[in-house]
């Protein structure tokens, strides 16, 4: 059984869908994933850049002991992502993650919460 069909979470927005998982680690880790679709190496990592840096400036509480992963979905390119636009949605994603309750485990929603 994967770590992701025991216990997930995710948001899905415009351009950018978020997955968290729990760690037994003290730590908040962040990953990002983007398809060879959105381009070519120099693309990425533009968005790569532009999203980790969307990611540390918001002013969110992570808590300890979780893991996100940030899903680039290829909606635009590269030369046309907009840094405030992403930053804008990663902070509504964050704030309706912490908002809803559902969480999944083992295929089987159920009503929890994860700080």
């Amino acid at each position: 059984m994967t770590k992701a069909q025991v216990f997930f979470k995710n948001m899905d927005g415009k351009n950018v869908a978020i997955y968290f998982f729990p760690n037994k680690l003290n730590q908040v880790r962040f990953g990002f994933a983007i398809g060879k679709k959105a381009g070519k190496a120099v693309c990425r990592n533009r968005i790569k850049r532009v999203l980790k840096e969307a990611v540390r400036l918001t002013s969110f509480e992570f808590g300890t002991g979780m893991d996100f992963v940030f899903v680039w979905k290829n909606r635009i390119s590269a030369d046309k992502v907009d840094f405030f636009e992403i930053k804008k949605e990663i902070e509504y994603l964050f704030k309706k993650g912490k908002n809803s309750e559902k969480i999944c485990v083992k295929g089987n929603w159920v009503l929890s919460k994860i700080s």
